[in-house]
C-alpha cells in the first residue's frame, strides 16, 4: 500500500511540477513589497506591475512584460534590466536610471503615453523616447493637419517641416506639395517624416488629450548627443534658438542639465499652449517631462554647428509630469513680476544673489523668448555692447545693502487697446524691508508693489514701451518720490554748462570710485573712473537732449542712481 502511494505521487509530481516550473505569474510592487516576489535572472516568464513610485529594480532582473501605472516610477541604479516582452508606461509614470550607461534592454514594443493638450487650436512640444527614425511623426499623431507639424531649423531661424520631398498631402481639404524650400536643410537635420533624435517638435493638441507612442526600437538609454548650431539671423528676442527635446522616458533634472551644458546655454525655454514660455536656469529644480521638446538660446557668435547638448542617465528622474506651473528657487531671492490684460498674462524673474553680477551674468540672466500672444514683459539688459540692452526673462543682480538702490528697466509690449496691470506674484525669500517700487515715468507714479495690489494704466492701441517702467528695489518702505529712490541725501549730481556733475555732500569718509552714464534704454554711454576725490565732472556736450541715468559707486562699493534730464 505504500509502495502504491508512493508511485501515484511521483506520477502527480512529474505531471505538475512542469507547469510550475514554466507557469508565468505577474510581480506586483506596492507599497514598496513586492507579491508574491521579487524579479530576478530566473523570472523571464513573468509579467511584472509597477504601482508605487521609486521601485529599484534587483540587479539583472529579467522579466517578460513590465507595466508601469500611471504616475508610478521605477528608479535604479546601474541595475541592467531586460524585458523579454513589452514596456509600457502610462501617464506620468517614468523610468529612471541613475547612472550613464545602457542598463535597459527591451525586446519588444515600448509603449510611452504622455498628456497633452486637448485642444486642436493649440500646440504642444514634443521629442521622441527613440532613435532618430524609429517613430514616424505623422503616424505619431492621428488626425493632425501635415501643415500644422512644425519644427525649426536652427541655421535660418526659421520654422520648417521634416518631410522627405517632393511630399503631396492635403491640408484642410487642400492640395498641398512640399518642396526643399520647407523642410529642414541638410546642415541642420534629416527631412524624412521621422522624428530626429533630440529634436523639438510643435504640434496641435487632440481630443482625447493622451497621446501615444509605441516602437519596436530601444528606447533611449546612456549618453545622447544632439547637435546645436549659431545662427546670425536675427529674431525677436536675438539669435542662435535651437528646438531639442527630452530623448528619455523619464524626466530630467533642468537645473543640472543645464549646468552639464553650461558652455552652450544657460536657461531652456518650456512653451506652454497658452502661448508663452516659461524658462528655467541652473538653479532650477524643475523636471522636464519625458517627451517635452524646448528651446535653448546658445552663447555663441559662431555659425553653423557649435557644439553637441549632451544628455545623459545621470540627469534621469522620476514625477514625470507635462506641463508644470513656474519654477522656484528654494535657497534663492527671487521676484516674480507678471504684466497682465485681456485673459492673457506673462512673467519675469528678478533674482538676488551674491554670485551674480548686475551686468549680463549667464549664470542667472537668460534672453527673452517672444510670446506668440504679442504680450510681453521683459528686464533690459546690456549683452552685447555693439547692440545694446536686450530683453532678458531672468535678470539677475548682486546682494546689496540697506543704503544702495538697484533699477531694472522694463520692456513692456501689450497686444491690443485695454487696461493692463503689472503686479508682483510672489517674493520668495526677499528680505520683508526690502521694496520693489515700479515707476511709471509717463505718469510720474510710484508704486510699492509689496505692499499694493498691482499698478494699471491704459492703452489705445497695441504698443510697446522701453523706457516708460522702471523697477527700483530698496529697503526704504517709505519711498514716495524719484529724489528719495536716487540717494540724494548723500550725493549732489546735476548738469551744467555741457558738464555732468557728481558732488559726495555728506561726511563718511568715502570717496568715488566710478560714475557711468546710460541711456533710458539701459545702454552705458560713459564709464570714467576715479581715486580719491569726492568730485568729479563729464563732459555731456555730445549727448543729444533727453534724460540719462547717473550710476555713482562709491569707494565701499555702494551704488547709487540718478535720473537727469540733459538740455
Amino acid at each position: 500500500m505504500i509502495k502504491t502511494l508512493t508511485k501515484q505521487a511521483a506520477l502527480i509530481i512529474a505531471i505538475v511540477l512542469p507547469f510550475q516550473i514554466w507557469a508565468q505569474n505577474t510581480l506586483t510592487y506596492s507599497g514598496g513589497v513586492w507579491s508574491p516576489y521579487a524579479p530576478s535572472a530566473s523570472t523571464g516568464s513573468d509579467n511584472v506591475i509597477i504601482d508605487d513610485t521609486d521601485c529599484n529594480m534587483p540587479y539583472g532582473s529579467i522579466v517578460n512584460n513590465l507595466t508601469i501605472n500611471e504616475g508610478m516610477s521605477v528608479n535604479v541604479l546601474a541595475n541592467p534590466v531586460t524585458v523579454l516582452g513589452d514596456l509600457f508606461i502610462g501617464r506620468k509614470a517614468s523610468y529612471a536610471i541613475g547612472f550613464n550607461g545602457s542598463y535597459l534592454t527591451v525586446n519588444g514594443t515600448t509603449t510611452i503615453q504622455t498628456q497633452g493638450t486637448s485642444s486642436t487650436a493649440l500646440f504642444n512640444v514634443w521629442s521622441s523616447p527613440f532613435p532618430a527614425a524609429a517613430l514616424g511623426i505623422l503616424s505619431s499623431y492621428s488626425g493632425v493637419n501635415p501643415c500644422d507639424a512644425y519644427t525649426y531649423e536652427a541655421t535660418t531661424q526659421t520654422w520648417k517641416f521634416d518631410y522627405s520631398v517632393p511630399f503631396s498631402t492635403t491640408c484642410n481639404g487642400n492640395s498641398v506639395t512640399f518642396n526643399s524650400n520647407d523642410v529642414i536643410d541638410a546642415s541642420d537635420g534629416t527631412a524624412d517624416g521621422n522624428f530626429d533624435l533630440g529634436r523639438g517638435y510643435f504640434v496641435p493638441g487632440a481630443s482625447p488629450s493622451t497621446r501615444t507612442f509605441t516602437s519596436s526600437s530601444n528606447p533611449n538609454d546612456g549618453t545622447v548627443l544632439v547637435p546645436l548650431y549659431g545662427s546670425s539671423v536675427a529674431i525677436a528676442g536675438g539669435n542662435d534658438w535651437n528646438l531639442i527635446g527630452n530623448p528619455y522616458i523619464s524626466s530630467l533634472a533642468t537645473g543640472a542639465m543645464i549646468q552639464l551644458n553650461s558652455l552652450l546655454v544657460n536657461a531652456i525655454y518650456v512653451y506652454n499652449p497658452n502661448g508663452t514660455y516659461e524658462t528655467f536656469n541652473s538653479l532650477s529644480s524643475f523636471r522636464l517631462s519625458s517627451c517635452q521638446g524646448f528651446f535653448v538660446d546658445l552663447n555663441t557668435t559662431t555659425d553653423g554647428f557649435v557644439g553637441n547638448f549632451e544628455f545623459n542617465n545621470t540627469l534621469r528622474r522620476t514625477n514625470n509630469y507635462f506641463f508644470r506651473g513656474h519654477d522656484s528657487h528654494p535657497n534663492t531671492n527671487v521676484a516674480y513680476i507678471s504684466l497682465n490684460g485681456n485673459n492673457k498674462t506673462d512673467q519675469i524673474q528678478i533674482i538676488i544673489d551674491p554670485d551674480s553680477e548686475d551686468d549680463y551674468d549667464k549664470k542667472f540672466d537668460a534672453r527673452k523668448l517672444f510670446n506668440t500672444t504679442n504680450l510681453n514683459i521683459a528686464s533690459l539688459v546690456e549683452i552685447d555692447p555693439d547692440v545694446g540692452p536686450e530683453p532678458v526673462v531672468f535678470n539677475g543682480l548682486k546682494t546689496f545693502n540697506d543704503k544702495d538702490t538697484k533699477t531694472v528697466n522694463l520692456m513692456v509690449e501689450i497686444d491690443s487697446i485695454g487696461t493692463y496691470n503689472i503686479q508682483l506674484d510672489s517674493a520668495i525669500n526677499m528680505p520683508s524691508g526690502m521694496s520693489i517700487v515700479l515707476e511709471d515715468t509717463k505718469t510720474s507714479t510710484l508704486t510699492n508693489l509689496r505692499t499694493t495690489t498691482n499698478y494699471q494704466f491704459s492703452s489705445t492701441k497695441p504698443d510697446t514701451f522701453n523706457t516708460r517702467f522702471l523697477l527700483h528695489l530698496s529697503y526704504d518702505a517709505s519711498i514716495t518720490s524719484v529724489n528719495e529712490i536716487e540717494g540724494q541725501s548723500m550725493y549732489n549730481i546735476y548738469a551744467e554748462n555741457d558738464l555732468i556733475n557728481v558732488n559726495i555732500i555728506s561726511n563718511n569718509n568715502v570717496t568715488l570710485e566710478k560714475v557711468e552714464v546710460y541711456d533710458l534704454l539701459g545702454k552705458r554711454i560713459e564709464s570714467r573712473a576715479f581715486q580719491s576725490i569726492t568730485q568729479a565732472s563729464i563732459p555731456s556736450n555730445e549727448l543729444i537732449s533727453g534724460v540719462y541715468i547717473i550710476k555713482v559707486t562709491n569707494s565701499s562699493g555702494d551704488i547709487f542712481t540718478k535720473r537727469i534730464f540733459i538740455q
